[in-house]
Parts: C-alpha cells; structure tokens; sequence
C-alpha cells in the first residue's frame, strides 16, 4: 500500500506510476478498494481522496491520476468483471434513496427548490403522500398513524428495558 508522507521533500507517485503493471500489484488491495467505491457512485476524485489520501489530489494532478488508473486494462476489466457481478438491489434501494434524498434536505448549502423536490419525493417514497393516476397527490398515512406507531414503539421499548439495576442481557460485560 502506498505510504502517505508528510515530508514535503518526497515526491508522491504520479499518473505514469499509477498505471504501471508493477504499481498496481503493489497496491492491489487500493485498487481493488478504489473500483469498488466507483461502482457504488462515488465521483472519481472522492474515491482517490479516500483510497489514498488528501495529497493525492491536493497537488492539482489527482485528475492525471484518475485518468492513469481508469485506462488501465486491469481497471476496465476489474470494473466490468465486479459491475457485472454487484445485484443492482446492492447499488439502489429505497433505503439508500431515503438517504441520499434525506441528506439533500438536510444540506444547509442546497437550494430551496432542490430541497422541496426532495421533500416531495422522500414523502412519496414514505407514503406520507400518494401520487394517483392522474398524478395528483394526496395524503397518504395521517399525524394519526405516525403517533400510533411512535406509541407503539415507545411502549415496546418500555416494556423491554431492565428494571432498575438490571443488566440487559445484550450488555457488554464490564472489568469494574
């Protein structure tokens, strides 16, 4: 695995190294690391900040080195080969919709349109509001029934929680 430096003195590998046969079965397991990441969605240059750190792309040449890595034949054929191989319920589900949606609303840098769309879908998605044929919406599950569910957690929670004193079964053991 490529080490990362602090010493400013030492120059970090550049776009040639990064396709060379030799430097990729050197850091196989980085490789390996950095397609998978790309085939869950990250952007190119996330993915090399994460595989390999900040001053892979701090030095204005993480670009050469994505292009150095994503033309290589061991590249193409990894990412075809494991692409091919991931179940698409893996890469998109309505969890990680929820989610990515979620953190769009979230995002206090997000424009206020993009957070309404977001809005919009995430209470389709949750049923909070149902689209018709027509496309029109309506109120899906009311105040009502998120009450009775939030109810029904709280009591299950409670009646689940060890008495005072107690250790709950799935507690870690303490040395103390």
């Amino acid at each position: 695995m490529i080490e990362s430096t602090d010493s400013p003195d030492e120059l970090l590998p550049t776009a040639r190294d990064f396709e060379h046969p030799t430097f990729i079965h050197n850091n196989l397991a980085a490789y390996t690391r950095y397609i998978g990441l790309r085939i869950e969605g990250h952007q190119p240059l996330r993915a090399l900040r994460i595989v390999f750190g900040d001053a892979y792309v701090a030095d204005n040449l993480g670009s050469s080195r994505v292009y150095a890595i994503e033309r290589t034949k061991f590249y193409r054929d990894e990412f075809d080969r494991r692409l091919e191989e991931t179940k698409i319920s893996d890469m998109w589900n309505p969890k990680l919709s929820v989610h990515r949606l979620k953190c769009i609303v979230m995002d206090t840098m997000a424009k206020e349109s993009v957070v309404m769309s977001a809005i919009k879908e995430l209470n389709v998605i949750t049923n909070i509001t149902i689209v018709d044929e027509s496309g029109k919406t309506r109120a899906g599950r009311s105040l009502d029934d998120f009450y009775a569910d939030e109810t029904a957690k709280d009591t299950a929670t409670k009646e689940n929680a060890p008495a005072p004193g107690e250790t709950p079964p799935d507690a870690p053991q303490t040395t103390h």
